[in-house]
């Protein structure tokens, strides 16, 4: 089995690494895409296929402060089964010189000492950054890098609003494999926009796949990534160092429950979390979070009917029961302008201008 080389962090943020030596780098998988395209769907899906005796290890980065996806992927008694999943939540990973991800991916691969990686950045995030962190040389022994897979809906890859922008223009860039997701929905249409908006993109030759319900061939993780480096030139940002314990979470232990809001990339996060002693009406929540329609939702509420976890894109809300939740949590995401291009009447029936009120369907808070 492996021994590891892991760089960590000290305090003073200096990278130094453990002597111990790695026999075999970690196959390493980057998924990314843009908002709500079905990146967590699609690990769900290649973890159905993990060989029993093997451990696999899942780095999920969130565009919001409150951390839902973890929540979504995990299952009862994962670690027994040879799952970790470990969140980096508050924007983009490789921001703050990288040490978020940095500190994350030690303590993620030191813990789990896995068989194999996957990283899903947020769909906001700038994909470059991340593999020019992965092939840092105190990586190099560690990881792996596979064929980066880059999910897209071909309905929105021909609208101005997603291939101009410019994190999505990265992502399909930077893409060794391009996997058209929801392919059942397209129309031949469709697919005849798709071709001719990556040939406009100049991005016809990458190879393309198309995937329903997060299925895709599990031997595409096999392929190896293009030789080619990461971009030296990709576009470098910071945003201001996050406090060791966020503003939420005292909110959270002072009043049992929190609101955070943010606005990165265009973009505006709002999220709130209650802790468990919140129990929310299944019928209420479900209505409400029916009848509102952001850019992206994802939700996680302890009911009298019991866990559900929600899932909102396109203006479809999707529901499963979960096994356990230690709190109950919804994060929406939405255009900071009306210039993106999203229609009034969205607008109007969505969240666009004030705070969401989940206070009404509380059912009952226990003592």
């Amino acid at each position: 089995m492996y021994s590891y080389n892991i760089t960590l962090l000290q305090i003073s943020q200096t990278p130094r690494t453990v002597t111990a030596r790695i026999s075999s780098p970690i196959p390493t998988h980057l998924i990314t895409g843009f908002l709500g395209v079905g990146k967590t769907t699609l690990i769900k899906h290649l973890l159905e296929h993990k060989p029993r005796n093997e451990k696999w290890a899942i780095l999920v980065n969130e565009f919001g402060e409150i951390g839902i996806d973890g929540q979504l992927l995990s299952g009862p008694q994962d670690q027994q089964k040879g799952i970790f999943i470990k969140e980096v939540p508050g924007g983009c990973m490789c921001c703050t010189s990288g040490l978020p991800m940095q500190i994350a991916l030690a303590m993620l691969i030191s813990q789990s000492k896995p068989d194999r990686l996957f990283i899903e950045p947020t769909g906001l995030g700038h994909p470059n950054e991340v593999i020019s962190e992965l092939q840092k040389p105190h990586n190099r022994e560690v990881i792996d890098l596979k064929a980066v897979m880059t999910m897209f809906d071909a309905r929105k890859l021909v609208q101005p609003r997603y291939h101009d922008h410019h994190i999505f223009r990265e992502q399909l860039e930077i893409a060794d494999i391009l996997v058209a997701a929801k392919a059942d929905l397209y129309t031949e249409q469709d697919k005849v926009d798709m071709l001719h908006t990556l040939e406009k993109l100049g991005l016809q030759d990458k190879p393309r796949h198309f995937s329903v319900q997060g299925n895709l061939p599990v031997a595409l993780l096999e392929t190896r990534r293009n030789s080619a480096p990461a971009n030296e030139e990709a576009h470098h940002h910071h945003h201001a160092d996050a406090p060791a314990t966020p503003a939420w979470q005292t909110q959270l232990e002072q009043d049992g429950c929190a609101y955070t809001q943010q606005t990165r990339s265009g973009f505006i996060t709002e999220g709130w979390i209650y802790d468990k002693s919140h129990i929310f009406d299944f019928t209420q929540i479900f209505t409400l979070l029916n009848g509102i329609n952001p850019e992206r939702l994802k939700g996680v509420f302890i009911t009298e009917r019991g866990i559900f976890g929600f899932n909102k894109t396109d203006g479809i809300l999707s529901c499963i029961e979960l096994s356990e939740s230690d709190d109950s949590r919804l994060e929406i995401i939405y255009p900071a302008s009306s210039e993106s291009g999203t229609d009034t009447d969205d607008k109007a029936s969505s969240v666009w201008h004030s705070a969401l009120d989940i206070n009404k369907a509380i059912r009952t808070r226990l003592s």
